[in-house]
């Protein structure tokens, strides 16, 4: 009997080291009174048959776009992961506390060539970006690891970093479950008027949304769902109907795009209780054919239209004198 004790403090350490390791390691370095959470895979995207399909066109658009020492390390990215604990007082200026961790494989040059010399060191990790209050700081963890956000947030992530895995507690068991089927995701236990930036306003019905969970897949075909907790029946009905009249506006205003149409026609809309719905799902082909006819129209809108040599004038009305003609257009 002895023993029993130590067998129930063996299976308790081992059921809470279980439980921690339901979530990348990583994940440790959120806010631990994180209140959002947000993850993208782009490793994923990227080898999804969508992202093959546009990830050439992506990455000429970026170079032509960008010249800036250091870029490269954008491309070396595999997974983003965001936290946020929210506004947590109500004149509080400025925007909410944020932490990014990107992980992949990075190499210190680019770090400094992107962000610029460090500005001070904590801990044994140099910070880069800004001190200025409200600025993007920078730390390079390991050459998998970097953190970015405001610098109470990342040097709260360097604490966290050398600290043991806890638990996961319900929002990252909620996360750790969407994240295994979807390429985006979002989860949020209070109202997006509490990530809001400074000087911003999302509007009244955004302030009866309390939390939501948003998915996002492109592994096979697509998948994406919404569910939105609201304060009230009528608010989650008001949103189910705002959305289903954006929908049909949008089926009413390109009358000649079938397939798109054909396509937000199988949005599910709907709201039950206390709760709002979104649901899309589409086959491999379906999403193919959506890339063909994207890629088609942007090739005919990048056709530039010759230029019209014809004389033209400007009419201006409501003169004592009449109405008065002046021409321009290309001189001779």
């Amino acid at each position: 009997m002895r023993r029993l004790p130590a067998v129930l403090s063996v299976f308790t350490l081992f059921a809470a080291a279980a439980a921690a390791q339901m979530y990348p390691s990583t994940w440790k370095l959120a806010h631990p009174d994180a209140k959002a959470l947000i993850g993208v895979d782009l490793r994923s995207l990227r080898e999804s048959q969508a992202g093959k399909s546009f990830g050439g066109e992506i990455d000429k658009a970026g170079a032509g776009m960008f010249h800036v020492p250091g870029m490269e390390l954008l491309n070396e990215i595999d997974q983003v992961f965001i936290s946020s604990p929210g506004q947590k007082m109500a004149d509080t200026k400025g925007n909410p506390p944020f932490l990014i961790v990107l992980t992949g494989h990075f190499a210190s040059e680019q770090v400094k060539q992107l962000f610029g010399r460090p500005y001070r060191a904590y801990s044994t990790f140099d910070l880069y970006g800004s001190a200025e209050a409200g600025k993007l700081s920078v730390a390079m963890l390991d050459n998998m690891t970097l953190v970015l956000g405001d610098e109470p947030s990342v040097r709260g992530a360097i604490d966290r970093s050398g600290q043991r895995p806890a638990a996961a507690g319900e929002l990252l068991q909620r996360a750790s479950a969407m994240a295994k089927d979807h390429d985006f995701w979002v989860i949020a236990t209070v109202p997006p008027s509490a990530f809001q930036p400074a000087n911003t306003n999302l509007g009244p019905l955004a302030s009866d949304i309390l939390g939501l969970d948003a998915g996002l897949s492109l592994r096979e075909g697509l998948r994406f769902e919404l569910d939105l907790s609201t304060k009230t029946p009528g608010s989650a009905k008001a949103l189910s109907q705002q959305l289903a009249a954006m929908v049909t506006l949008a089926i009413a205003s390109n009358p000649d795009v079938q397939e798109g149409a054909d396509i937000v026609r199988k949005l599910e809309v709907g709201s039950e209780e206390t709760r709002m719905s979104v649901k899309l799902a589409l086959n491999q082909e379906e999403v193919d054919r959506m890339i063909h006819t994207m890629k088609a129209r942007q090739n005919v809108s990048s056709v530039q239209p010759p230029p019209d040599d014809k004389p033209k004038t400007i009419k201006i009305v409501g003169l004592d004198e009449g109405v008065r003609e002046i021409p321009f257009g290309p001189k001779d």
